[in-house]
C-alpha cells in the first residue's frame, strides 16, 4: 500500500480470499484495478471512491456480497466496470450516474434489485449495458434511449414490467438485444419497427398482428423463411412493409390489397412463386411496388393500372409472361420501370409514350417483345436511361428518340433493327447498338459503304431454287442423250438386219469393193491403196462416199 506512484494492479486469476483492503485508496495514482477470478468474499469497501484516477474496475467472478457503495459516484474517469458472476445485492445507486465516461458495466449474475435507474440515459458513452440474470422490476427507463451509442444491451431473466419505451428508436447503433423472461407486455402503441440487417432465422412472428398501430416494418436483410404470416392482415395502418433480402416462399398474399394505407412494399429477392396477386390494385396509395428476383409467373394483372400514384414498378428477373398491359398507360406518376428479364411477348405498346413522368429508366430487355420501336417514346423527354436490348425489335430506329434530350444511357443492341440510325443518336457508343445486323449509320458502318462493299448474300429459299434449277436442266440434258443414242442404236439395228437380208452376191460385191476401201498410212500423210500405191485425197474421198452410198441402199 506504500507503492503510491502505482498506475497498474493486476491480482487476478488466483486463489486470493479475504476482504477486499479499505487502504487501496493510499495508491491514489490507481488507473487499473483487476482483482477478478479470486475468492474475495465481502463487500466493495467504501474508500474506494476516493480512488479519482481509476478507468478500469475489475471485481468479476468472485464471491462479494452486499450494494455497491453510493461513493462509487465519484469516479469520474471509470470506463469499464466489471462485477458479474458475484453475489450483490441492494439497488443500482443512483449515484453510479456521474460516472459520465463509462463505456461499459456488467453487472450479470448477482442480486441486483428494484428499478433501473430512472437517470441512466446521462451515461452517453455507454456502449455495453449487461444486466442479465437479476432481480431488477420496474419499467426500462425511458432515458435509456438516449444512450445513442449503445451496441449490446442485456436485460434477460429479471422482473421488468411495462412496454418498450418509444424512445428505442434512437438506438441506432444497437445490434445485440435480450429481453426474455420477463413480464414485459406487447407495446400495442408501438408504430415503428425497425429489425432489418440482421440475422434473424425463423418465421414472422403471429404476434406481430397485435400490433395494431404499427406503420413501419423493416424484416429486410435477414434470414427469415416460411409464408408471410396472416396475422399481419391486422396492421390496418401499416404503410411500409419491407421483405426484401430473405428467404421467404409462398405465394404474394391477396390480402395484402386489404392494405389502404400501404405506400410501400417490397417483397424482392425472396423465393416467391405464383402470379401478381390482381388484389394489389385496391392498394390506391402505393407508390412503390418491387418485387423483382423471384419466381413469379404468369401476366402482370390490368388492375397494375388502378395505382395511379405509383411511383416505381420494379417487377424484373422473374418468369412473367404475355404482353405488357394496356392500363400500365394510366400509371401516370410512374418515374421508374424496369420489367426486364421477363418472358414478356408482343409489341411495346404506343401508349407507354404517356408515361411522361418517366425519368430514372425505362427497362423492357431481355425478353421477347416484338415490332417496332414505338415513336411516341420520344415524348418522354425526362428520361434518362432506356433499354431494349435482348429482343426481337424491327424496322427502323425512330428519329424521335432524338427529341430525349435527357437521355445517357441508351441501349438496342441485340434485336433485328434495321436502316440508317438517327444522326439525332448518333453520341451514343457503339455497343448500343450491336447486335442488329441490317442497322447502319454513326457510329456503326456508314450505309454507303455497307452497300458499295457486300452484296446481300442469297437466302436459304433462293439457293434452294438454284440447285433444283440446276439438277432439272441436268436430267433434262441426260434425257435427250439418251433419246439420240437410243435413237442411232435403233437405226444401226435396222441397218444390220437389213444387210444381213441381202443375197449373196451383193455381199460378195461389197466383199469386192472393200477390197479396194484405201486406208490411212499412220507413219506418213500420204494416202495408199492396199497394194501400196499412192492416192490422191480426191481420189480417196471419191472413193470412199462411194462406198458409203452402197452402204445405205
Amino acid at each position: 500500500m506504500n507503492c503510491s506512484s502505482l498506475k497498474q494492479l493486476d491480482l487476478s486469476d488466483n486463489a486470493l480470499g479475504g476482504e477486499i483492503p479499505s487502504g487501496l485508496d493510499s495508491l491514489g495514482n490507481l488507473t487499473d484495478l483487476l482483482l477478478n477470478n479470486n475468492s474475495f468474499t465481502g463487500s466493495i469497501p467504501h474508500e474506494i471512491g476516493n480512488m479519482s484516477n481509476l478507468e478500469s474496475l475489475s471485481l468479476f467472478h468472485n464471491s462479494l456480497t452486499g450494494s455497491i457503495p453510493t461513493e462509487i459516484g465519484k469516479l469520474w474517469q471509470l470506463s469499464q466496470f466489471f462485477l458479474y458472476e458475484n453475489q450483490m445485492s441492494g439497488t443500482i445507486p443512483m449515484e453510479l450516474m456521474n460516472c459520465s465516461s463509462l463505456t461499459e458495466v456488467d453487472f450479470f449474475g448477482n442480486h441486483f434489485s428494484g428499478p433501473i435507474p430512472a437517470t441512466i440515459g446521462r451515461l452517453k458513452n455507454l456502449v455495453v449495458l449487461q444486466l442479465r440474470q437479476n432481480d431488477l422490476s420496474g419499467p426500462i427507463p425511458p432515458s435509456l434511449g438516449y444512450c445513442k451509442n449503445l451496441q449490446a444491451l442485456a436485460l434477460a431473466d429479471n422482473k421488468l414490467s411495462g412496454t418498450l419505451p418509444p424512445t428505442f428508436r434512437f438506438l441506432s447503433e444497437l445490434s445485440i438485444v435480450t429481453l426474455y423472461n420477463n413480464s414485459l407486455e406487447a407495446s400495442r402503441n408501438m408504430t415503428r419497427l425497425r429489425l432489418g440487417h440482421n440475422h434473424f432465422t425463423g418465421n414472422i412472428p403471429s404476434e406481430f398482428g397485435q400490433l395494431n398501430l404499427l406503420n413501419f416494418l423493416d424484416l429486410s436483410s435477414n434470414n427469415l423463411t416460411g409464408e408471410v404470416t396472416p396475422q399481419l392482415l391486422n396492421c390496418k395502418q401499416l404503410e411500409h412493409l419491407l421483405l426484401n433480402d430473405n428467404q421467404f416462399t409462398g405465394t404474394i398474399p391477396s390480402w395484402l390489397g386489404s392494405l389502404k394505407a400501404l405506400g410501400e412494399l417490397d417483397m424482392s429477392s425472396n423465393f416467391f412463386n405464383g402470379t401478381v396477386p390482381s388484389e394489389l390494385g385496391s392498394c390506391s396509395s402505393l407508390l412503390k411496388l418491387s418485387l423483382y428476383s423471384n419466381t413469379l409467373s404468369g401476366e402482370i394483372p390490368l388492375e397494375i393500372g388502378k395505382l395511379t400514384f405509383l411511383n416505381v414498378l420494379n417487377l424484373r428477373k422473374n418468369n412473367l409472361s404475355g404482353s405488357l398491359p394496356s392500363t400500365l398507360q394510366q400509371c401516370k406518376k410512374l418515374y421508374e420501370l424496369r420489367l426486364s428479364e421477363n418472358s414478356f411477348t408482343g409489341v411495346i405498346s404506343t401508349e407507354l409514350g404517356m408515361l411522361t413522368d418517366l425519368q430514372v429508366i425505362l427497362d423492357l430487355s431481355r425478353n421477347h417483345l416484338s415490332g417496332e420501336i414505338p415513336s411516341s417514346l420520344g415524348n418522354l423527354i425526362k428520361l434518362e436511361r432506356l433499354n431494349l436490348s435482348f429482343n426481337q425489335l424491327q424496322g427502323e430506329v425512330p428519329p424521335s428518340l432524338g427529341k430525349l434530350t435527357s437521355l445517357h444511357v441508351l441501349n438496342l443492341s441485340n434485336n433485328l433493327l434495321q436502316g440508317q440510325l438517327p444522326s439525332t443518336i448518333s453520341q451514343f457508343p457503339l455497343s448500343s447498338f450491336l447486335g442488329n445486323k441490317d442497322l447502319c449509320g454513326q457510329p456503326l458502318v456508314s450505309c454507303s459503304r455497307l452497300t458499295s462493299s457486300s452484296k446481300k448474300p442469297l437466302s436459304e429459299t433462293a439457293v434452294a431454287g438454284i440447285v433444283v434449277a440446276i439438277v432439272f436442266t441436268s436430267t433434262l440434258i441426260c434425257c435427250i442423250m439418251l433419246y439420240i443414242m437410243l435413237r442411232i442404236w435403233s437405226t444401226w439395228q435396222k441397218v444390220s438386219i437389213s444387210s444381213s437380208d441381202s443375197d449373196g452376191t451383193e455381199q460378195n460385191t461389197i466383199h469386192e469393193k472393200k477390197k479396194n476401201v484405201k486406208y490411212w498410212k499412220m507413219s506418213s500423210m500420204t494416202l495408199v491403196n492396199s497394194q501400196g500405191e499412192e492416192l490422191s485425197t480426191e481420189t480417196y474421198l471419191r472413193t470412199t462416199m462411194s462406198v458409203k452410198e452402197n452402204a445405205l441402199v
